[in-house]
């Protein structure tokens, strides 16, 4: 389904409602909604409805879940590679407000109170927005996405761990699974722990080996052009 993502999904300041974070889940439980409203129009059963999410769409069906306004507009779910409570999948308001004021400061959009800075943020153009979160994280942060859903106490009660420990989510038939080998597409990023000093302990196969699962089809170009420093994202 479509949704808002990144600052215009899920950009939050405490200060102003104008910017409370998490809308980019309520467009996924209107969506949500509307299913439950016309369904049956197209044949379907509103008490079958299963919710299926990928990497952050994975994340997002946890929410879902723990969420209390979303967990009667769907029967069952699917969580493919990606849950709640991963280490990228939400901040505290916090954290939220630091990425916020970050992102302003970058599009010029300094001082003042937070519908201020709201108020400022509303005359850049979407592209100047968008051109500038990269901004509000290391360029190490390689796990990580600038703007994602926020503990703001109605959506999202609770940290996703604590509710989860506490029984505080939909008890439903949900379905968990990862993919083989996905993660093998972020060494060529510099993967935390997977430096130059690794590579150079690799045979050659196995470099071709683990480029060939980041993309089966690129073996053939791996090997005329591939070497440590391309691989680690750097050129001689």
């Amino acid at each position: 389904m479509n949704y808002r993502i990144g600052a215009f999904g899920f950009l939050a300041l405490d200060g102003t409602s104008e910017a409370p974070g998490n809308v980019g889940l309520l467009d996924q439980r209107m969506a949500l909604q509307w299913v439950q409203n016309n369904i049956a129009s197209f044949g379907g059963d509103p008490r079958q409805v299963t919710i299926f999410g990928e990497s952050a769409g994975g994340a997002s069906v946890g929410y879902h879940l723990l969420s209390p306004g979303s967990r009667p507009l769907f029967t069952r779910a699917i969580l493919q590679s990606g849950v709640p409570n991963c280490p990228w999948a939400s901040v505290t308001y916090a954290e939220a407000r630091r990425r916020a004021t970050h992102l302003a400061n970058a599009v010029g959009c300094n001082g003042g109170n937070d519908t201020e800075l709201v108020d400022c943020l509303r005359g850049k153009t979407p592209q100047e927005l968008i051109d500038q979160e990269w901004q509000v994280l290391p360029w190490t942060a390689l796990f990580r996405f600038s703007f994602v859903p926020v503990v703001d106490g109605e959506v999202l009660p609770d940290a996703p761990e604590a509710m989860v420990n506490s029984g505080d989510f939909k008890d439903t038939q949900i379905l968990l699974g990862v993919n083989q080998d996905e993660g093998s597409y972020f060494l060529l990023y510099g993967a935390p722990g997977f430096t130059v000093t690794v590579l150079e302990r690799m045979s050659t196969l196995e470099l071709k080996l683990c480029c060939s699962r980041v993309k089966r089809k690129s073996l053939q170009i791996c090997n005329k052009i591939l070497t440590v420093k391309v691989f680690m994202n750097k050129y001689q």
